[in-house]
């Protein structure tokens, strides 16, 4: 960027030339020589072409960089979503396996959350929903603030699809992820650390317990957080440090990356393409007008005599 600030001219000094020249073309008495007049016209035409020409040349040295780094960020955005989405898997394997989570009391009020989901997450309280809102009695339920409720809306917050979509989630590999969407999951990974390991809730986080239709899946994508010999000694442990490593280092470094794509053109670009109209307006168009109608006034003049 300062490399490109660096070879273009203060862009007001250029605009002041051209307004200048502008101004006196505009205000000539209309007795002046045509040739005089025409040189004039061409000098400022001439003067805007080589202004015009810097910043044209500024421009697309420019945005061939945004693309590059557009690129490159693409380039180190991929295989973050596609860990995350990884991840988001796993935690479907575990929701979905009834006996990771207690007793048929525990699991009968969850589905009640996973069916709610997402109008009931990590972030609603009994404090933020009114009593005549129909999630009141959710809420307002004992096992509500359990640390096991608490530890399966963090992770429904995390795994984010519906009960209707889930298949359609398995099915897909590929998932686009927005800056939002990361900044709104992103403490429920600590989340999870504090309710696996800091104030462990009541469940059963272990290979064995994953249900076993969904276990060779389930293999699947925890290769790719740990090694092949480590799988069947899934736990809490293993689940809470992939976790916060999602909480320490992958979810920021996808936020910074998400939020250079969401930044856009910068301004600098935005006021050199402002200052090529302008340039083009004042020192190229209406030259070539005034100089049509002066052309025009001198013949009409000349006549009149």
């Amino acid at each position: 960027m300062n490399k490109i600030k660096s070879i273009i001219p203060p862009s007001k000094i250029s605009l002041l030339i051209i307004s200048v020249e502008v101004v006196l073309i505009l205000f000539i008495d209309l007795t002046i020589n045509e040739q005089r007049l025409f040189d004039i016209n061409r000098i400022l035409i001439s003067s805007t072409g080589i202004f015009a020409a810097i910043v044209i040349s500024a421009l697309m040295n420019g945005f061939s960089r945004l693309q590059s780094e557009f690129d490159k960020v693409k380039e180190d955005l991929i295989p973050l979503a596609e860990k995350l989405t990884r991840f988001r898997k796993l935690l479907y394997y575990i929701v979905a396996s009834h006996d990771v989570w207690g007793d048929s009391n525990e699991t009968r009020f969850l589905r009640k959350l996973r069916d709610w989901y997402p109008n009931i997450d990590a972030n609603s309280s009994q404090f933020n929903i009114q009593e005549s809102d129909p999630r009141f009695e959710i809420v307002n339920d004992d096992k509500f603030e359990t640390r096991v409720s608490n530890l399966y809306r963090t992770i429904l917050t995390i795994l984010d699809v519906r009960r209707s979509d889930e298949m359609h989630f398995i099915q897909r590999f590929r998932h686009h992820y927005t800056y939002s969407q990361i900044l709104h999951i992103y403490e429920s990974f600590n989340q999870i650390w504090y309710y696996l390991s800091h104030k462990p809730a009541n469940v059963n986080m272990s290979y064995d317990h994953i249900t076993r239709i969904y276990r060779s899946s389930f293999e699947e994508e925890l290769s790719h957080f740990v090694d092949d010999e480590k799988i069947k000694r899934f736990d809490k442990d293993m689940m809470s440090d992939i976790s916060n490593e999602f909480y320490n280092t992958h979810i920021p470094h996808m936020a910074l990356l998400l939020s250079k794509f969401g930044s856009g053109i910068p301004k600098l670009y935005k006021f050199l393409f402002a200052d090529l109209l302008a340039l083009i307006v004042f020192g190229l168009i209406l030259p070539l007008i005034n100089n049509t109608l002066s052309r025009v006034c001198l013949k009409t003049h000349r006549t009149n005599l």
